[in-house]
């Protein structure tokens, strides 16, 4: 599965790396609170599905 940003930069390579971490789903209250926690900031993350990109979650990265 690969993971891109609004602006359809993929992302999947980062969240694999190590370099972003994924949060699976609608739980931005946990992405914000850990960006917080390591000064990073939260953005939504989407996938493809059925030839449409659909929200999957958000991402932080490092």
């Amino acid at each position: 599965m690969e993971l891109f940003t609004k602006n359809n930069i993929e992302i999947t390579d980062r969240i694999r790396d190590g370099r972003t971490t994924f949060f699976e789903g609608a739980n931005r209250q946990e992405a914000k609170e850990f960006a917080k926690q390591t000064g990073s900031y939260p953005y939504e993350v989407f996938k493809d599905k059925d030839k449409k990109r659909v929200f999957a979650g958000f991402a932080v990265p490092k």
